[in-house]
């Protein structure tokens, strides 16, 4: 299931970087961080990292994040958002050049920008797509169920069959045996008349031999 997901979300990630201006491809930054970093004065950023869709590179993220959080003097500590393979963070103005040169980074954003695009904040973000994740989970899940039940009767149904099919041919056979038993025993009696025929014929021809 999980694999599932992961798969579907690299489709719309894919999706969304073909759908992209010539050029932009490339371009990790939005545009609100660029401004800041162009013109702002702040020392330390509030970013959203989002890396390519696999835990083991989220993990490396998150780790990296909490020793560039530590260099910056960020008292703070990275937010992991683990639907969006993604990881909130406070890091110095120098380190998104770091970040941006990271091949396996996507995106990097203002918290901000993402707070105002979703209406939401990101706790709330990834509380809705853990539920519409838990929703698709249980769909499958009653799919699956439903695909299984209909298999074990269909796989029921051909059992019945073939048994009813030896049966019948059991039963064939049975009076196909019984019909043999019973020519046999005619053929014996046949056999044991024309004997007995056989006899007889032969004592009267001897009689009247006897008799010339």
């Amino acid at each position: 299931m999980e694999r599932m997901f992961r798969l579907l979300l690299t489709l719309v990630l894919i999706t969304g970087l073909a759908t992209m201006p010539v050029g932009a491809k490339d371009k990790k930054t939005d545009q609100a961080l660029d401004l800041e970093l162009s013109e702002g004065t702040r020392e330390l950023l509030r970013v959203i990292v989002r890396t390519v869709p696999d835990t083991d590179v989220l993990k490396r993220l998150e780790d990296d994040l909490k020793d560039m959080m530590k260099d910056a003097g960020s008292s703070s500590k990275p937010l992991v958002h683990p639907l969006l393979f993604a990881v909130s963070a406070e890091i110095a103005r120098d380190q998104v050049a770091v970040l941006e040169a990271d091949p396996e980074v996507t995106q990097i954003s203002t918290d901000a920008v993402v707070r105002g695009f979703s209406e939401h904040d990101t706790d709330t973000l990834y509380a809705q797509l853990k539920r519409d994740r838990e929703a698709l989970v249980a769909r499958l899940v009653d799919e699956l169920t439903a695909s299984e039940q209909a298999w074990l009767a269909e796989l029921a149904r051909i059992e019945a069959e073939a048994l009813a099919t030896q049966h019948q041919h059991e039963a064939l056979m049975a009076s196909f045996a019984a019909a043999v038993s019973e020519q046999q025993t005619v053929v014996v009696q046949t056999q044991e008349e024309a004997r007995e025929l056989m006899g007889r014929a032969q004592a009267a021809f001897d009689r009247e031999t006897e008799a010339i």
